[in-house]
């Protein structure tokens, strides 16, 4: 008997062990086994990094995965190793399918270019929108005239906002002036420096709030589509990737209220991508999204309400996973369905059309590099009749 009680205890104990060492891969209760690690692309600065660090922290932390979050600079590099699946998730803002699906650049290569992939969340969601001073003359966007002049920094995009913003307005080139600063900061105080009018600003940024402390505060244009339909295809003729809403609660006071254009980061995952994985991730991600807000505040827009209002206006895929959740949430519709089929046939033109192209060119001889001219005539000749990728202000 003596034996029998020490056997059934040595059992026990052993169970005990076994189930701790499942334990790092089971989440809760849940039948679902988690893997053993996980691999994150991202982009090596500002939100678009810290807000998947705090994901990867609390997933860490909750499921004892080993989440590995590999930062870089180089997105077409990047790209390339996830068309590889070298990364489960890729972290990229939403106006990047714009230049690799359409494979414009240096993503007009093989081995890049257009990809099967899908937004499986959102990682951040940015707010961006015309930043003045608080005496300017220009009190809405109607109001700007020739011989305005915007602050401006370095870098392509930033500056292609601006002529979204001269193209609302209805001004031509000719009829504004561009002052060039060496960063971001310097474009932001010559506002209340009065080198500027007005710069293309967050209106919840840390040099956002010193700027309205100045003697006179800031003002804001407001980029309501629906007030003029006309100004804003204009304007998203030139920045596609536009999408609006409201200004965010963490937004300074003189923004609050106000239309603006919001610029989502997402999680990028294969269409292929596992089913089980991606339903958990999002369900995780909705459930813990106040612990990895702890760790950083990018990651406050991570929510599902927030996801919930630039859904109307997305222009990329969503995983099935994704969509899946969203219904069990009521957070999806008829009008959803007919957009994610849209968005996918559109996708799917893209990536069949590259592959003839590649295909042609191979038979010409002619290398698919961005320099290659030959090269580029036979892809835009593939892709000429496709629709250009563009927010969803309304489904086609």
């Amino acid at each position: 008997m003596k034996q029998l009680c020490f056997f059934k205890a040595a059992m026990l104990a052993f169970s005990v062990i076994l189930l701790g060492s499942f334990s790092a891969v089971t989440y809760a209760a849940s039948s679902f086994e988690w893997p053993r690690a996980l691999s994150v692309s991202s982009p090596s600065k500002g939100p678009k990094y810290f807000a998947p660090l705090a994901f990867s922290g609390v997933l860490e932390e909750k499921t004892g995965m080993k989440v590995r979050v590999t930062p870089g600079d180089v997105h077409a590099q990047r790209l390339k190793w996830f068309k590889m699946k070298d990364f489960e998730i890729f972290v990229q803002g939403a106006g990047g399918p714009l230049f690799f699906m359409e494979a414009r650049n240096e993503y007009a290569a093989k081995g890049s270019g257009p990809l099967p992939i899908t937004v499986m969340w959102p990682a951040t969601i940015e707010a961006f929108a015309p930043m003045l001073r608080g005496d300017t003359k220009y009190r809405t966007i109607n109001d700007l005239k020739r011989g305005v002049t915007f602050a401006a920094p370095p870098g392509a995009t930033p500056r292609q906002n601006i002529f979204g913003v001269a193209a609302w307005a209805g001004l031509q080139r000719d009829d504004w002036k561009m002052n060039e600063f060496g960063s971001m900061d310097a474009a932001v105080k010559a506002i209340p420096d009065g080198k500027a009018d007005i710069v293309w600003w967050i209106p919840d940024a840390g040099n956002t709030f010193e700027a309205e402390t100045a003697p006179r505060g800031l003002h804001w244009l407001d980029l309501d589509p629906e007030s003029n339909p006309e100004a804003a295809a204009r304007a998203t003729e030139v920045c596609p990737n536009w999408m609006f809403g409201k200004a965010p609660a963490t937004a300074v006071k003189s923004a609050q209220g106000m239309n603006l254009v919001l610029v989502p980061t997402y999680f990028f995952v294969l269409e292929d991508q596992d089913d089980d994985l991606v339903y958990n991730l999002v369900k995780f991600i909705d459930e813990n999204v106040d612990a990895m807000k702890e760790k950083h505040g990018s990651a406050a827009t991570m929510n599902i309400n927030s996801f919930r209002s630039v859904l109307d206006q997305s222009f990329i895929p969503l995983h099935r996973a994704t969509i899946k959740y969203l219904k069990e949430k009521g957070m999806w519709t008829a009008a959803d369905d007919k957009r994610q089929a849209y968005n996918k046939n559109l996708f799917n033109r893209y990536i069949q059309a590259f592959d003839a192209a590649l295909k042609e060119a191979d038979n010409k001889g002619e290398r698919a590099t961005p320099k290659n001219e030959d090269w580029l005539k036979i892809w835009k000749k593939h892709k000429q009749d496709i629709p250009r990728i563009k927010a969803m202000l309304e489904i086609p």
